[in-house]
């Protein structure tokens, strides 16, 4: 809600109801108010009733101006209430891309063949998690997906609720109703929220253990990763694919390599770049290479809210007691 003739916002206009309690405040406070004669201070009682009604006229027609201002120190305390502030809107241009990062969550990321102590998805975190703190200037988003995507963060500049988000990242349940690879519908995810951005530059990175295995070529209504490659090469958006660890193990436990081809050809298809990592050092070169991408112009919508509580809790107190003042001593009243 806002106060057009001032300009201020209120952020927390529920008080506002307590303004129709005030006229029966006042109301009350009258009625109980005892018979009173009009008193002014320094002038002798006798003088004052002696005096021609038209000597203190014009303090009898101004009789109502105590209680004017008690009414309007009880509004502006209630406005103080709704928490009134000035929204400044700031314009800021910097150089900076809209990204967004797709991770592989399906139980196969729990392989520690990057590093003995740590998990592939460890790993991937903690790469993505520095790559994220080296693109202060970037609005990033993170799409996560196993047989299913998820949007968990739409773009935005608040890198230090990514990464926390990031660092939570959990991979599903081994053989669960979950446990899948679908690559095509979480890349076409990613493209979906890249749509709308208004940056020049727009990136997905999209790390992977595996191939697709849920999406099937010969079913036309599923999104495969060749028909969500050609969404973002229409939608102007560029593929960065990485690929993780040295290969699945088969039945025998024997290391079968990865299937990498859908992988490559998403980023061939949208001139992006195709990696593979079998370590976490590759991983990290991988992610700082990426971080040399070409940055644009981007727009910030930002705002500055200036608090105006304090001031409308000043004006209360002083027309608060400016109206004790005045009742004790211009407008004294003697029972």
């Amino acid at each position: 809600m806002t106060i057009p003739s001032l300009g201020l916002t209120l952020l927390d206009p529920a008080w506002l109801w307590l303004l129709l309690l005030l006229p029966v405040g006042e109301f009350l406070r009258r009625r109980a108010q005892p018979s009173s004669v009009d008193f002014a201070l320094a002038i002798p009682l006798r003088r004052a009733l002696s005096a021609e009604p038209t000597a203190n006229s014009w303090r009898i027609r101004s009789r109502w101006i105590p209680a004017l201002l008690r009414l309007f120190a009880m509004t502006a305390a209630v406005l103080a209430l709704t928490s009134p502030a000035r929204i400044v809107p700031l314009s800021r241009t910097t150089e900076g891309i809209d990204l967004v990062l797709v991770m592989d969550l399906s139980s196969s990321m729990l392989a520690q063949d990057l590093d003995a102590a740590r998990t592939r998805l460890d790993v991937a975190k903690d790469a993505a998690r520095e790559f994220v703190a080296r693109r202060s200037s970037d609005r990033i988003g993170l799409v996560t997906y196993a047989r299913y995507p998820d949007l968990r963060c739409p773009l935005t500049l608040d890198h230090a609720a990514l990464q926390t988000m990031i660092r939570e990242l959990s991979p599903v349940a081994s053989d669960g109703p979950e446990d899948a690879t679908g690559i095509g519908a979480a890349l076409a995810m990613a493209v979906r929220a890249l749509r709308a951005a208004e940056s020049t530059s727009r990136v997905v990175v999209l790390l992977s253990d595996g191939a697709e295995n849920v999406a099937q070529a010969d079913a036309p209504r599923e999104i495969t990763p060749d028909r969500a490659a050609a969404l973002a090469r229409e939608w102007e958006v560029r593929v960065m694919t990485i690929v993780v660890g040295k290969g699945t193990l088969d039945a025998e436990r024997n290391l079968v390599p990865l299937d990498t081809t859908a992988l490559r050809k998403a980023a061939e298809t949208t001139q992006g770049r195709f990696y593979e990592a079998t370590d976490a050092e590759a991983l990290r070169e991988i992610y700082a290479h990426i971080d040399g991408l070409e940055k644009s112009p981007l727009t910030e919508a930002r705002f500055r809210v200036e608090a105006w509580t304090f001031g409308f809790v000043l004006a209360a107190l002083l027309a608060f007691g400016g109206a004790q003042l005045l009742a004790a001593t211009v407008w004294r009243t003697w029972p």
